[in-house]
This record gives C-alpha cells, structure tokens and sequence, in this order.
C-alpha cells in the first residue's frame, strides 16, 4: 500500500481544524510537508524515506531563525521539523492504516540530541512564588485566571481549557475528564485536593458555570498570551519574558504551555509517580513526560523545605486548607 505525502497533509489539516487547532499550527503542518515535499517525498512509504528525512532536517534555516551568522539550522529547528513530521506519520497510522512505522530505527542528529538536553534545563517553567503571587490575586470571576489556577493544578494544554467544561468534573471521584485531548483521545486527570476544594466552594456540582473556556485561541496562540495572560502576570508583577534561549538565540516567554511544564516539575518533586503524571498530561511516551519534568530540581528544595505531603501540589501554601477554602468564599 502507499500514503501519499499530499494526502496526508490533506487529510491531517482536515483533522486538525475539526479538532478546533489554531489555524498556525494546521498551516506550519502543511509548510512542513511542502518542504517535505521539495526535497522528494512523495510517500510516507517510501524505502528512502529515512534518508530523505535527513535532508529535510539539515535544510537551511529562515533567515530570522538563524542562530548567529550560520544558515545550518539549529538542534531545537531539527528537533520541530522533526515533531511536525512526526505528526504526519502518527496521523497516517492512527487515521489511515498505515500498519509499519517507516521512522523505526531513525536516529535523530547529536546537535538535535544536545539541544534536547540542554533545553530540559531551560524551559520556560513559573517558579513557585510566581504561581502564588498570581493566585494569591484570587480573581475567581476572571475566567482567565481561572484558567490559569486550573493549568498549574492539572497541566492541560492551552485548547483542552479552552474546551473545558463545568460539567466534566466528577466531584464524587474527584476527577477531571478531558473530552477533546491532542488526536481527539479522552483521558481523566485526577484533582488535587486544593483545586477539588477551591472548585467546590466556587459552587460545586450545583454552580451555575456553562463552560470554563477562557483561553481563546484566536488566530495566534502568542496574540492569546499576549492579550489574555500578559495582562494576569502584570497585574501580579510576574515578569513573562525571559529574555533569550541559549540555544537558538530566540525569545524565550511564559505562556499557558508554561504551566503546563510547571504543573510537571512540581508534581515529579512532589513525589507524584512519573506514570501517573504521563498519563494526566497524556502523553504517549514517557520520555516525553521527562522532558516536560525537566526543570523539576529547581522545585525539589522548595518542596522539601515546605514539606509538603506527598503527591500534592500545595501552591496556595503547605495544605493550608483553611487559607485555600476561605479565599474561595464568595463574597
């Protein structure tokens, strides 16, 4: 059998709008296959494909990516393009049929694998007095910061909030069901008590909120950070630029997927089971999960120092129940 490259891309954007994707990452997928393209791809089945894939990695960089004065791209470029055909070839084998995986056995190139390394000590995670000092703004009817409370707690991606709704908590076993996930998958995220506790005193099962969506992926995911959490992290005096990577020279920001990489390292620090934080982020790979839990040493002394109990996320304070139940207290 053969999967045509223009196909898949097809097909793949087709999928990905219907999942509500921003329409960025639907037109970088399909940027992608067109360089795919170009270099001579036809097939993901394809006998040379790996070597063909090798050629796609190296092509030469956009100008404005460029790291200093070289045209080579970057470890973390090789690492993207590497992720969007990847993305590709999963959708070719969820949603088409396609039975062999033709990138088994493919080795990804050392500079890819350096900056793999190295970006696991670099990744834009909040530290635990930015994600008190946010909260501690206690804006429970700012659906924005309530979007933010509940990313740090959970880890959901910036469009599963979005699609989120009030009737997808189970209060009795206290979970959170996660109806439209990456590739459409359902997954249940377990709460921890002092998100449970604060949701219920906002009103419980009984509350009167249609949807917890706030985070509007408009046309661009950065125009959403800049216009709904730039705003929350200056009004808690959080500085959201973190000036540039070390590794490709590029912008580094705290965004919504920011708290998704700080929900990681404080539960790993915490003492939550590295399947189990695999399973609430939803992530196929483990070795995935590691890489998001990267920068979980920077809270590790934190949480020991506070001692907090294991496997929960006190970032309202070392179970201070009290503290979390009254802040939430209508008034």
């Amino acid at each position: 059998m053969t999967w045509p490259l223009e196909q898949v891309k097809e097909e793949c954007a087709v999928l990905l709008r219907r999942e509500g994707r921003s329409e960025i990452y639907v037109r970088a997928v399909e940027r992608h296959a067109d360089m795919l393209a170009k270099i001579g791809v036809r097939d993901l089945a394809d006998d040379g494909l790996q070597a063909k894939v090798r050629l796609y990695l190296d092509l030469p960089t956009h100008e404005k990516h460029r790291r200093h004065d070289s045209a080579q791209a970057a470890g973390s470029t090789v690492q993207v393009r590497y992720g969007y055909l990847r993305a590709l070839v999963g959708h070719a084998m969820r949603y088409m049929g396609m039975v062999q995986d033709p990138l088994v056995g493919f080795v990804m190139p050392a500079k890819a694998r350096r900056a793999a390394i190295a970006r696991t000590d670099e990744q834009e995670v909040y530290t635990l007095d930015e994600v008190r000092a946010t909260l501690a703004l206690d804006r429970r009817e700012d659906p924005v910061w309530l979007a933010f409370l509940i990313a740090c707690y959970t880890g959901l991606r910036a469009f599963e909030l979005y699609a989120l709704k009030w009737d997808q908590i189970d209060w009795e076993s206290r979970t959170l069901r996660v109806s439209k996930g990456k590739g459409s998958k359902v997954r249940t995220v377990p709460l921890q008590p002092d998100l449970y506790e604060y949701l219920n005193h906002l009103g419980g099962k009984a509350a009167k909120r249609p949807r917890l969506g706030v985070v509007c992926v408009i046309e661009s995911p950065r125009l959403a950070v800049q216009q709904h959490l730039r705003p929350l992290l200056d009004l808690a005096g959080v500085k959201w630029d973190r000036g540039a990577s070390d590794i490709t020279g590029l912008p580094r920001r705290l965004t919504w997927h920011a708290c998704r990489r700080t929900c990681a390292a404080a539960s790993l620090a915490a003492g939550v089971d590295s399947v189990e934080i695999q399973r609430a982020l939803g992530h196929e790979d483990l070795s995935l999960t590691g890489a998001y839990a990267g920068a979980f040493t920077r809270w590790k002394h934190q949480v020991q120092v506070e001692g907090w109990p294991r496997g929960q996320l006190c970032f309202f304070g070392n179970g201070n129940k009290k503290r979390v139940a009254g802040a939430a207290t209508p008034g």
